[in-house]
């Protein structure tokens, strides 16, 4: 899901991004998603988190 429009609704001066793999079909019998966007995303949060420790 993508709750950051609630959240930011709720708790004022919240700043939020929302980010994950690539989705298709999503909640339907052909859902599916992309390995490589997961290992992206992934990677991408890990460096993040590092440059903010």
């Amino acid at each position: 899901g993508l709750e950051c429009g609630l959240l930011m609704e709720k708790i004022n001066g919240l700043d939020a991004i929302s980010m994950g793999p690539n989705a298709y079909d999503v909640h339907s019998p052909d859902e599916h998603i992309s390995i490589q966007s997961i290992e992206n995303v992934y990677n991408l949060l890990c460096e993040i988190l590092k440059r903010i420790k």
